[in-house]
Protein backbone atom coordinates (compact mmCIF):
# COMPACT_ATOMS: atom_id res chain seq x y z
CA UNK A 1 0.00 0.00 0.00
CA UNK A 2 0.74 3.00 -0.88
CA UNK A 3 1.92 5.47 2.25
CA UNK A 4 0.16 8.64 1.02
CA UNK A 5 -2.73 6.11 0.65
CA UNK A 6 -2.26 4.80 4.66
CA UNK A 7 -1.87 8.75 5.23
CA UNK A 8 -4.98 9.88 3.45
CA UNK A 9 -7.13 6.80 4.73
CA UNK A 10 -6.28 7.97 8.47
CA UNK A 11 -6.89 11.61 7.51
CA UNK A 12 -10.68 10.80 6.73
CA UNK A 13 -11.22 8.33 9.53
CA UNK A 14 -9.96 11.72 11.38
CA UNK A 15 -11.93 14.20 9.58
CA UNK A 16 -15.20 11.80 10.34
CA UNK A 17 -14.20 11.81 14.17
CA UNK A 18 -14.32 15.50 14.27
CA UNK A 19 -17.36 15.46 12.50
CA UNK A 20 -19.14 13.06 15.07
CA UNK A 21 -18.13 15.08 17.71
CA UNK A 22 -19.05 18.38 16.78
CA UNK A 23 -22.69 16.90 16.14
CA UNK A 24 -22.44 16.14 20.38
CA UNK A 25 -21.08 19.48 20.83
CA UNK A 26 -22.58 21.78 23.16
CA UNK A 27 -23.71 25.21 22.74
CA UNK A 28 -25.61 28.22 24.30
CA UNK A 29 -28.35 29.68 23.45
CA UNK A 30 -29.52 25.90 23.26
CA UNK A 31 -29.64 24.78 19.55
CA UNK A 32 -31.50 21.70 17.79
CA UNK A 33 -28.69 19.23 17.63
CA UNK A 34 -27.63 20.80 21.54
CA UNK A 35 -30.90 19.68 22.38
CA UNK A 36 -31.27 16.45 20.94
CA UNK A 37 -27.60 15.56 22.31
CA UNK A 38 -28.98 16.50 25.48
CA UNK A 39 -31.71 14.35 25.17
CA UNK A 40 -29.89 11.03 24.22
CA UNK A 41 -26.92 11.91 26.40
CA UNK A 42 -28.02 13.17 29.83
CA UNK A 43 -31.13 12.58 32.17
CA UNK A 44 -33.26 15.18 32.49
CA UNK A 45 -36.67 15.66 34.79
CA UNK A 46 -39.88 15.59 32.82
CA UNK A 47 -42.59 16.26 35.35
CA UNK A 48 -43.17 15.76 38.81
CA UNK A 49 -46.08 12.70 40.70
CA UNK A 50 -47.16 14.42 44.38
CA UNK A 51 -49.05 11.80 46.27
CA UNK A 52 -50.74 12.36 49.42
CA UNK A 53 -51.10 9.33 51.87
CA UNK A 54 -50.85 7.53 55.30
CA UNK A 55 -52.65 8.54 58.40
CA UNK A 56 -50.93 11.69 58.76
CA UNK A 57 -51.42 12.57 55.19
CA UNK A 58 -47.72 12.96 54.23
CA UNK A 59 -46.86 14.12 51.13
CA UNK A 60 -44.22 12.72 48.83
CA UNK A 61 -42.91 14.24 45.66
CA UNK A 62 -41.30 12.14 43.08
CA UNK A 63 -40.29 12.85 39.71
CA UNK A 64 -40.22 11.22 36.38
CA UNK A 65 -36.78 11.14 34.48
CA UNK A 66 -36.15 10.82 30.84
CA UNK A 67 -33.13 9.84 28.88
CA UNK A 68 -33.39 9.10 25.24
CA UNK A 69 -36.64 7.15 25.25
CA UNK A 70 -36.16 5.06 28.57
CA UNK A 71 -38.77 7.03 31.10
CA UNK A 72 -37.87 6.11 35.20
CA UNK A 73 -38.57 7.13 38.53
CA UNK A 74 -36.15 9.13 40.60
CA UNK A 75 -36.30 9.30 43.64
CA UNK A 76 -34.02 10.96 47.05
CA UNK A 77 -31.27 9.06 47.46
CA UNK A 78 -32.53 5.37 46.87
CA UNK A 79 -34.88 6.14 49.58
CA UNK A 80 -38.52 5.01 48.57
CA UNK A 81 -41.65 7.24 50.11
CA UNK A 82 -44.02 4.97 51.94
CA UNK A 83 -47.08 5.15 53.96
CA UNK A 84 -47.92 2.87 57.21
CA UNK A 85 -51.65 2.02 58.19
CA UNK A 86 -51.08 1.76 62.21
CA UNK A 87 -54.33 -0.07 62.34
CA UNK A 88 -52.85 -2.97 60.29
CA UNK A 89 -49.11 -2.10 60.44
CA UNK A 90 -49.28 -2.37 56.82
CA UNK A 91 -46.57 -0.35 54.63
CA UNK A 92 -47.15 0.58 50.75
CA UNK A 93 -44.22 1.65 48.45
CA UNK A 94 -44.09 2.22 45.07
CA UNK A 95 -41.37 -0.52 44.06
CA UNK A 96 -41.04 -4.21 44.79
CA UNK A 97 -39.95 -5.22 47.88
CA UNK A 98 -40.45 -9.29 48.88
CA UNK A 99 -40.04 -11.45 52.72
CA UNK A 100 -36.95 -11.35 54.28
CA UNK A 101 -35.52 -8.14 52.78
CA UNK A 102 -33.34 -6.43 54.62
CA UNK A 103 -34.97 -2.71 55.00
CA UNK A 104 -33.86 0.34 56.95
CA UNK A 105 -36.20 3.49 57.63
CA UNK A 106 -35.63 7.12 57.45
CA UNK A 107 -37.63 10.16 57.65
CA UNK A 108 -37.22 14.21 57.55
CA UNK A 109 -38.31 14.21 61.45
CA UNK A 110 -39.38 11.40 63.49
CA UNK A 111 -39.60 7.40 62.19
CA UNK A 112 -43.22 6.47 63.06
CA UNK A 113 -42.93 4.24 66.66
CA UNK A 114 -41.06 2.23 67.55
CA UNK A 115 -39.24 2.11 64.42
CA UNK A 116 -35.42 3.58 65.13
CA UNK A 117 -34.25 5.25 62.02
CA UNK A 118 -30.93 3.21 61.04
CA UNK A 119 -31.87 -0.12 62.74
CA UNK A 120 -32.19 -3.43 60.55
CA UNK A 121 -35.38 -4.42 59.88
CA UNK A 122 -37.04 -7.20 57.32
CA UNK A 123 -39.91 -7.40 55.28
CA UNK A 124 -42.33 -10.03 56.75
CA UNK A 125 -46.23 -10.33 54.30
CA UNK A 126 -44.68 -9.40 51.48
CA UNK A 127 -47.21 -8.96 48.43
CA UNK A 128 -46.77 -7.13 44.99
CA UNK A 129 -45.35 -6.38 42.00
CA UNK A 130 -42.72 -4.05 40.61
CA UNK A 131 -45.71 -1.29 40.78
CA UNK A 132 -46.22 -1.73 44.23
CA UNK A 133 -45.71 -3.56 47.28
CA UNK A 134 -47.63 -3.64 50.89
CA UNK A 135 -45.66 -5.20 53.59
CA UNK A 136 -45.02 -5.59 57.10
CA UNK A 137 -41.61 -5.26 59.26
CA UNK A 138 -40.41 -7.70 61.48
CA UNK A 139 -37.28 -6.87 63.61
CA UNK A 140 -36.04 -10.46 62.54
CA UNK A 141 -36.26 -12.86 59.49
CA UNK A 142 -39.46 -14.05 58.93
CA UNK A 143 -40.43 -12.78 62.72
CA UNK A 144 -43.82 -11.02 64.03
CA UNK A 145 -44.78 -7.94 62.61
CA UNK A 146 -43.85 -5.10 64.55
CA UNK A 147 -46.92 -3.21 66.25
CA UNK A 148 -46.76 0.49 64.91
CA UNK A 149 -48.38 2.85 67.24
CA UNK A 150 -48.08 6.26 65.62
CA UNK A 151 -47.15 7.23 61.87
CA UNK A 152 -44.29 9.75 62.88
CA UNK A 153 -43.77 13.09 61.67
CA UNK A 154 -42.22 14.34 58.13
CA UNK A 155 -41.37 12.26 55.13
CA UNK A 156 -40.71 8.83 55.37
CA UNK A 157 -38.92 6.84 53.39
CA UNK A 158 -37.67 3.50 53.24
CA UNK A 159 -34.59 1.50 51.26
CA UNK A 160 -32.80 -1.62 51.00
CA UNK A 161 -29.60 -2.97 49.19
CA UNK A 162 -31.61 -5.76 47.77
CA UNK A 163 -33.48 -3.99 45.55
Amino acid sequence: MNPNENLEKRVLALEKWQAERKKTQLTFPLDVNTRRTLDKYYMHIVSSLTTVGGAAGNEFTEFIGQQDALEFLVTENYYIPYTVNVTTNVFTIKAYFEDDQLAFVATTDTAPAPLVVGTDYFVVNATGTGSGTTFQLSATVGGAAINITDDGDGRQFIYSFGF
